[in-house]
């Protein structure tokens, strides 16, 4: 999956690199969480491979509804492990920004 955030470093459009920066973070966040057990880990970093194929295509290629699928898949999940966690930190302060970066309001 980290090639999956590697490859897209060179996108061209608004705000690409604040996309690859959050991406990278979260992959980041949940690689290094205790709290997530490796079930939840796994599905969480789909979630985000998942949001990184769609964010190296151009907005108007994007498909919204399968990165509002990821994005609801990382924000239930972090719901799930709790507020104490590192994800659950990062979720409640990015996936705002995530959800607008690929025009879903948020």
């Amino acid at each position: 999956m980290t090639n999956t955030i590697q490859e897209f470093h060179d996108v061209q459009w608004e705000n690409g690199q604040d996309l690859v920066d959050i991406l990278t973070n979260l992959q980041q966040s949940i690689t290094t969480d205790p709290a997530l057990e490796e079930n939840e880990q796994k599905r969480a970093l789909k979630a985000v491979e998942t949001l990184a194929k769609e964010g190296k295509k151009p907005p108007e290629e994007q498909d919204q509804d399968i990165a509002g699928m990821a994005l609801d898949a990382l924000q239930g999940i972090s719901a799930t492990v709790g507020h104490a966690t590192t994800l659950a930190a990062f979720a409640e302060k990015y996936l705002p920004t995530l959800s607008k970066l690929f025009g879903l309001g948020g």
